[in-house]
């Protein structure tokens, strides 16, 4: 905007914004570009890094080669294919863990999402559930309180959950009455962990219920 377009103080200060804005994008591009410039640097270092020591190994095996020195010949080319299969070892078992970490939090998602309160249920049921690859593929497996394995199957362990007394009062749509939820139980009356999810009248007594629920499924 040019000085002779400022007729009011809504010309000027939309004027004082757009200069502020203009500096500050100004200044953060050349940040960026800096930090592009040196992250580009330390990999063009370590490229050249693993060049140099590549071309050091290389003339260390012409040279025995050339000497006919057999055993440093086939030591050397028994360690260069060790570095290599380590390093490919290594970005296989990034990746893998990596496929197997997700596929575990899909299914801990959709798990959570049949419990009354999702978020705990994710802390109760992360070490009930456990993806692996097997020979056909990748395995999930679905462990009991005790740590056996009791199905592969997502919808079989959860009716296995269903059945079950103690998390009953967690699912959605599951009856959990059973005696005991009337009468002059404790309420919330704020005094100490509900027992039961009865108990648990207000928001801060169903977290701390829930809380005390995942500190139990998960051994603390």
């Amino acid at each position: 905007m040019k000085l002779e377009d400022i007729k009011t103080q809504e010309d000027l200060d939309g004027a004082v914004k757009a200069a502020i804005t203009a500096a500050i994008t100004e200044e953060t591009g050349g940040l960026k570009s800096k930090i592009d410039e040196l992250l580009n640097e330390k990999k063009s270092e370590k490229q050249k890094r693993e060049e140099a020591e590549e071309a050091r190994k290389q003339s260390e095996l012409d040279a025995a080669k050339a000497a006919g020195k057999i055993e440093e010949v086939e030591r050397a080319i028994e360690e260069r294919w060790a570095d290599k299969y380590g390093k490919l070892e290594k970005q296989l078992g990034e990746r893998d863990g990596e496929i197997l970490g997700g596929k575990k939090e899909t299914i801990l998602e959709s798990l959570s999402s049949k419990f009354v309160s999702p978020e705990a249920a994710k802390l109760m049921l992360s070490n009930m559930v456990e993806t692996v690859r097997g020979d056909n593929g990748l395995v999930t497996n679905f462990k009991g309180l005790d740590g056996a394995t009791l199905t592969t199957d997502a919808s079989a362990f959860m009716e296995h959950l269903s059945s079950q007394d103690s998390f009953k009062p967690l699912l959605k749509g599951v009856d959990s009455s059973g005696g005991g939820a009337s009468g002059g139980g404790k309420g919330n009356g704020g005094a100490g962990t509900p027992k039961m999810l009865a108990e648990a009248k207000t928001p801060d007594a169903k977290k701390a219920y829930y809380a005390a629920k995942a500190a139990e499924f998960n051994g603390e």
